[in-house]
């Protein structure tokens, strides 16, 4: 969403990582839950596209 104030980059991946999500399709389910932190872009990898390295680096998970 345009114009939102989301949070910083490195607080949405603190955060994602504390739900220790497993992937992706975890990440989007858990956008629709009540408890999602509104701050954060459901697309974080389009909104944070200069510090995006990926799902395993957001979710804190060793790629294979």
């Amino acid at each position: 969403m345009r114009g939102k104030n989301f949070s910083k980059f490195n607080e949405a991946r603190k955060y994602a990582r504390s739900l220790n999500l497993q992937n992706k399709l975890a990440w989007y389910a858990h956008f629709k839950s009540p408890k999602f932190n509104k701050k954060i872009p459901y697309t974080v990898e389009r909104t944070y596209k200069k510090e995006w390295k990926g799902w395993p680096d957001f979710l804190g998970k060793k790629s294979k």
